[in-house]
């Protein structure tokens, strides 16, 4: 990302069961949304949004799905 300064995140491990897409579980649809455009779903977020497209979000989601 253009302008991102850092190096390390927390694990991916759990990521659809930690709430933050709405409700305590993500749906695929909701996470979708929160990968390609977080700061709509939650304008006070830090991630940027990533103006994925469709099959580039719906790839991470089922990439993050199969971490869980």
């Amino acid at each position: 990302m253009p302008g991102a300064r850092g190096t390390v995140g927390p694990s991916l491990q759990g990521v659809v069961e930690r709430g933050y897409t709405g409700p305590s579980r993500a749906t695929p649809d909701a996470m979708m949304r929160w990968i390609s455009r977080a700061r709509d779903v939650d304008p006070k977020t830090a991630m940027p949004n990533t103006n994925l497209s469709p099959q580039e979000a719906r790839d991470i989601t089922a990439y993050l799905y199969a971490r869980t």
